[in-house]
C-alpha cells in the first residue's frame, strides 16, 4: 500500500514538473497533455481518498 502512494505522489510530481516546464518554455501541446495527465491524476487521487474516508468512517461505528 505504501508503495502505491508513494509511486502516485512521484508520478504526480513528475506530471506537475513536466507540465510547468512546457508551459513556461511556451509548448502548448505538451502543456495540454501533461495538464490532461495532472488531471487525471488528481481525479483518481480525489476518489481514492473518498473510498478511504468511507472506510474509516464505517469501521469506526
Amino acid at each position: 500500500m505504501i508503495q502505491q502512494i508513494l509511486f502516485i505522489t512521484l508520478e504526480t510530481i513528475f506530471e506537475t514538473v513536466c507540465f510547468n516546464y512546457s508551459l513556461q518554455h511556451g509548448n502548448y501541446f505538451f502543456t495540454a497533455f501533461f495538464g490532461y495527465l495532472l488531471l487525471r491524476r488528481l481525479w483518481t487521487t480525489y476518489i481514492v481518498s473518498r473510498i478511504a474516508r468511507a472506510a474509516n468512517k464505517s469501521t469506526k461505528k
